[in-house]
């Protein structure tokens, strides 16, 4: 925000944050320039965190400033500021982010505050730790990431699960290309141990007589036998009737 003012004919001009416009100037008398009635202003100071006007802007604070009133500019040290005199110009740039071709060489610019430090030969980062009220020195730096040259690669890391299988694209389908040349085979792999046996399984059902074969052939006449011993004599028999006398 920027105001130009003047007393014997005023214009004022506003930073383009706002579309509200109006003349700053109109009611402007000398007596608003003196230190006599300090309830009397001309200038409007706002605090802004982030873009002044913006979605996520949110004005802060606001403070109102006659001619006879000081506005200052203040830093813990983190923050460099530097002041021209004339028509107010005021840089600000961070005064705690280092960057040097070697080591840091003393305490930064603002000892009482953090600030890092970075090598560029090296790529060694440290951080400047300021001491407590009532220690010895103004603070120490202290290595936050080494430099050097570039270590070994570590070894692969392990292959990350298998993503889902997106959904199948429509479209016509491509020429089939032509089939290339048969790999060579690759070396057998050794024999891989025999498994144990499976459990035996229960025993079938009994199935039907098949049918009878044809009768075979007549085998030939076994050798004849030795002739056993004679056996003994019989009972005699009783005499049979007497037969009819013949014709003479």
């Amino acid at each position: 925000m920027s105001y130009k003012c003047k007393v014997a004919k005023c214009s004022c001009k506003r930073s383009a944050f706002t579309a509200r416009t109006y003349d700053c100037c109109s009611a402007l008398t000398l007596d608003d320039l003196s230190c006599n009635d300090p309830t009397k202003s001309f200038l409007t100071v706002e605090e802004w965190r982030r873009e002044p006007g913006s979605t996520v802007g949110t004005l802060v604070n606001t403070a109102r400033l006659s001619s006879c009133d000081t506005l200052r500019f203040w830093t813990n040290g983190s923050i460099d500021l530097g002041l021209v005199d004339g028509s107010a110009n005021v840089e600000i740039e961070t005064n705690n982010l280092i960057g040097a071709t070697g080591p840091p060489s003393g305490p930064p610019p603002g000892p009482d505050r953090p600030a890092i430090h970075y090598n560029a030969l090296t790529g060694e980062v440290t951080w400047w730790v300021p001491f407590d009220t009532g220690s010895t020195g103004p603070g120490q730096w202290t290595t936050i990431a080494a430099g050097g040259s570039t270590g070994t690669q570590g070894a692969p890391g392990m292959t990350g699960a298998r993503g889902v299988t997106g959904a199948m694209g429509m479209g016509a389908q491509g020429l089939t290309g032509n089939r290339g040349t048969t790999g060579a085979n690759g070396v057998t792999g050794s024999r891989g141990t025999t498994g144990a046996n499976g459990i035996t399984g229960s025993r079938g059902t009994t199935g039907t007589n098949g049918l009878t074969g044809s009768r075979g052939t007549t085998g030939a006449n076994g050798v004849t036998g030795s002739r056993g011993t004679t056996g003994a004599n019989g009972v005699t028999g009783s005499r049979g009737t007497t037969g009819a006398n013949g014709v003479t």
